[in-house]
């Protein structure tokens, strides 16, 4: 809906791309310390979704969307979780399907996430030789190619 060439139904070839362009950005960035999603070790962990949707396209989605998420993983908060183990008499923890499960949805507190952030930039090339920075939606159909390019400040 952000643009005529997007039509609705099943995600477009270029949705999957840019999917798994994040997916390889937030794991090789190690952004995301897994540790910090263990909620019980061995048992429980938390499971992040992110659902970005594009309002306007005019080009460059990839960098765009990077922020987003990174934005976005910057202020999730996650609610408070505590387990208590029910024991059987000889001392042994019972199965987590019996073990009481608290989350207090009051009670939430910042993830924490790596102070090195990732940041893109998009090149598109012109000519094999000439280069231009954030190429508009035009300028990257006009290109014989782009590249995206991501670092992560310390």
């Amino acid at each position: 809906m952000c643009h005529p060439q997007f039509k609705p139904g099943p995600p477009s070839e270029m949705a999957q791309t840019a999917s798994f362009f994040l997916q390889e950005v937030i794991q090789n960035s190690k952004i995301i310390d897994l540790k910090n999603l263990c909620i019980k070790p061995g048992t429980l962990v938390w499971a992040i979704y992110a659902d970005l949707k594009c309002l306007n396209y005019g080009g460059n989605i990839l960098d765009t969307a990077i922020k987003a998420l990174c934005a976005a993983l910057l202020d999730m908060k996650l609610p408070q979780v505590e387990i208590e183990d029910k024991r059987d008499p000889e001392g042994e923890v019972i199965k987590l399907e019996e073990n009481e499960v608290k989350i207090d949805m009051q009670q939430k507190y910042n993830f924490k996430l790596s102070n090195e952030i990732p940041y893109s930039c998009t090149i598109a090339v012109f000519d094999g030789d000439k280069l231009l920075v954030d190429p508009t939606e035009e300028e990257e159909k006009l290109s014989d190619a782009s590249v995206t390019v991501v670092v992560q400040v310390t």
